[in-house]
């Protein structure tokens, strides 16, 4: 756990992270359950970490449909 999120994320980004950091890994299910985000913010936000290699992405074993992310 990292504890303190990178500079320069939204606040959305910010919440974002921080649930990823905290739980070492989440879906987007949880995120949206979590966070209480819009679906649209919410995406937005994972693409912007995703993009700026904040957090990693990979298939669920579980459920091949889903995807984890997780924090660099």
């Amino acid at each position: 756990m990292s504890t303190t999120p990178p500079p320069g994320l939204s606040t959305a980004e910010r919440f974002c992270w921080a649930v990823i950091d905290y739980d070492g890994r989440a879906d987007r299910r949880t995120l949206r359950r979590r966070t209480a985000i819009s679906p649209n913010t919410l995406d937005s936000a994972l693409q912007t970490l995703v993009e700026r290699d904040l957090v990693t992405t990979r298939p669920d074993p579980e459920d091949a449909r889903r995807t984890i992310y997780e924090v660099q």
